[in-house]
């Protein structure tokens, strides 16, 4: 399906810049950035219930949670790999797949903060 729309000039260029830095035309750098995004919807409607099910130990450990070291480090790989404009096709659907889980996890560690605070287990962050 054909979709046109209008960007402002300066982010159009920068749009442009990265096309070319990853040897890609314009129309499919845009639509891998949009695939992307939407597919990262963070399941916000499963997190709620769940997290606020926990008992409180079991929150203050998803709300001290961290990305294991290995996805953390081949995350960072993969990101840089993009930013290069070096990744190949599998690579980026890798990329893709860690966004999505870092996404949720990161979700899922605010509302479990934001659920020990509520709770009285611990401060809520500063603003």
């Amino acid at each position: 399906m054909e979709v046109t729309f209008s960007l402002p000039d300066d982010l159009y260029q920068q749009v442009e810049r990265r096309a070319r830095e990853s040897r890609r035309g314009v129309t499919d750098l845009l639509s891998e950035t949009l695939r992307m995004s939407l597919s990262c919807d963070c399941g916000v409607r499963d997190a709620l219930p769940e997290v606020s099910e926990l008992c409180d130990k079991d929150l203050l450990d998803v709300a001290g949670s961290r990305l294991a070291p290995a996805p953390d480090e081949r995350l960072s790989m993969l990101l840089e790999g993009q930013e290069r404009g070096t990744l190949s096709l599998s690579e980026r659907y890798e990329l893709e797949g860690l966004l999505k889980v870092y996404c949720e996890g990161l979700l899922r560690k605010a509302l479990a903060v934001q659920e020990a605070a509520r709770r009285g287990l611990s401060q809520p962050p500063a603003p």
